[in-house]
């Protein structure tokens, strides 16, 4: 009768030990999986933010461009589409969600010049790309848990990312230095327009000057033929003498004709 009163005191013993350690490895657990999520986001918002690097680099960092390439490649994180059509749908559908649930952005890229990079103008500039993208767990607890701890250590009341740790969010910094390379292309090209174009007067104002010369030349030339070939008093009388010159050797001729004809028929006659 003891042994019996004994195991039903501690009858249900082991069952409130193991939902007392089931509790903790449980949230552990899932803390481990949200971390895993995080760590996931976090890999392939760096990729998006290589890329909109690589854009700003080549468009000499045209904001929308580089805003419109980190969204581009910041689509496969919102994969699969689920209810839409495409990743960029959900994505612009989460957008809309931060507008509406938090009134804040779902990431801020920032564009800053980095100064002491070159002495001209026209040198390479650095710019440094600075992200802070709002991570929303998973789990609504830990997001009232972060919002709970983000009141409690709170130190700047404006900044986007106290904002976003009220709301329960989570703020990724991240930055990018990259170097622009089409401003020296531009700066180039300019260049060599400029050159093109000195170098297509100077062309011009050579041909010019080679116009006038041949000009010049040519018309001396004529000139001069002109001149030597104008007739004179003493080659108009050789040219008259001339023509009688020719109808006497014609007259000449024929009375030689007229004399060797006459003798052949003084000939015939004579025989």
């Amino acid at each position: 009768m003891r042994i019996s009163t004994e195991y039903f005191k501690q009858r249900g013993a082991s069952a409130f030990e193991a939902s007392l350690a089931i509790v903790p490895v449980l949230l552990v657990c899932l803390l481990g999986i949200e971390l895993v999520h995080a760590q996931q986001s976090k890999q392939l918002i760096s990729l998006a933010l290589q890329e909109a690097g690589r854009t700003a680099s080549v468009t000499a960092a045209d904001r929308d461009e580089v805003n419109r390439a980190f969204a581009q490649a910041l689509a496969p994180l919102f994969m699969p589409a689920g209810q839409y059509t495409t990743a960029l749908a959900r994505l612009e559908a989460t957008v809309a969600r931060y507008e509406r649930l938090y009134a804040l952005p779902l990431w801020q890229l920032e564009l800053t010049d980095l100064p002491g990079q070159g002495v001209h103008p026209h040198d390479r500039r650095a710019m440094q790309l600075d992200l802070l993208y709002l991570h929303e767990p998973r789990l609504s607890w830990l997001r009232q848990a972060l919002g709970q701890s983000a009141r409690w250590l709170s130190t700047q009341p404006n900044g986007l990312a106290t904002k976003a740790r009220q709301q329960g969010l989570v703020a990724m910094p991240l930055s990018r230095r990259v170097v622009l390379h089409a401003s020296e292309t531009k700066h180039g090209s300019k260049w060599m327009l400029e050159g093109v174009k000195q170098t297509s007067a100077h062309q011009f104002n050579l041909q010019q000057t080679l116009t006038q010369t041949l000009t010049q030349t040519l018309t001396q030339a004529l000139t001069q033929t002109r001149a030597a070939s104008t007739p004179t008093a003493g080659l108009y009388s050789t040219t008259e003498q001339t023509q009688p010159t020719k109808h006497s050797t014609l007259d000449s001729v024929q009375q030689t004709s007229d004399k060797d004809s006459l003798c052949g028929v003084l000939l015939c006659c004579a025989q």
